[in-house]
């Protein structure tokens, strides 16, 4: 599973094989598939570094930002994944093919290409629409690709699938609050920080929910303030204020006017008539 940026830090697990130096002293890449063996290309991807991929995607944003950007290609996912090609594969074909492309999903975000990334982690989805964490890994793309709604949405299915998937609910919170959802941002940012304390996450995990979380309450409150005051008081003043008298008073005259068989109307000039010749 591809995590967010924000969530936990890990130490880095190198496998044996991603250590070795080649003969002419370069380093192998463990997630290159003409490098590495498969069986440890697919261990490499179950040990993946979270933190090296999100400075991966940083970097070359930045460095995208500060070039030319090519065209690219229109992406398709019904590229060899037609719908009816996918209701005619086993369960096990489509686990198999699901693994994989979430597989190149990953991969296409370690190197910062967000596009291709959604596209694999899509065709995924499609392969397998009932596994979470797939969901929670394309709202992470979607919320680095400035699309908060598309997130939001991609998130919310997560959590339908799986009510304790915490970086779900982290990306939820962080989709709504970009979205302008304030109070509904809070309320997720507490639920992942209390997911967060039942498993006994790390510190400095906690930290940056809780960062999130005193952002989001931050915005609210300022929201709050800046909103007017309701003037519905005003705009409806109370009965004994109209007629300036006590209540003893205005319930004999009302009474008196009822026996009379006179309108409501003619109450209002009554109590002015007796108000004026005081």
């Amino acid at each position: 599973e591809v995590v967010a940026c924000d969530q936990q830090r890990q130490e880095p697990v190198e496998h044996e094989s991603a250590v070795k130096e080649e003969a002419d002293g370069k380093a192998r890449n463990p997630y290159a598939r003409d490098m590495t063996a498969m069986k440890d290309y697919y261990r490499a991807w179950d040990r993946f570094d979270v933190d090296a991929a999100c400075d991966a995607v940083d970097v070359t944003g930045a460095k995208k930002e500060e070039g030319v950007v090519p065209p690219v290609a229109p992406l398709n996912i019904d590229q060899d994944l037609s719908p009816e090609r996918v209701e005619s594969m086993s369960a096990a074909e489509r686990a198999a093919e699901c693994e994989a492309e979430k597989i190149k999903g990953n991969e296409s975000f370690t190197s910062g290409e967000l596009d291709e990334a959604e596209l694999h982690y899509s065709r995924a989805l499609r392969l397998r629409s009932d596994i979470s964490v797939i969901w929670s890994n394309r709202a992470l793309v979607r919320l680095n690709l400035r699309r908060p709604q598309e997130g939001l949405e991609d998130a919310q299915r997560a959590i339908l699938l799986d009510s304790k998937n915490v970086k779900a609910f982290h990306r939820r919170g962080k989709a709504r609050a970009e979205l302008g959802y304030l109070e509904e941002a809070v309320k997720d940012f507490q639920i992942a920080l209390r997911l967060l304390n039942e498993s006994g996450a790390e510190q400095g995990v906690i930290a940056k929910v809780n960062a999130d979380l005193a952002t989001a309450r931050r915005k609210l409150l300022t929201k709050q303030r800046e909103q007017p005051k309701d003037e519905t008081e005003d705009e409806e003043p109370k009965i004994q204020e109209i007629f300036d008298e006590s209540p003893s008073m205005t319930s004999a005259t009302t009474c008196n006017t009822s026996k009379s068989g006179e309108s409501p109307d003619l109450l209002v000039l009554h109590v002015k008539e007796h108000q004026g010749s005081k």
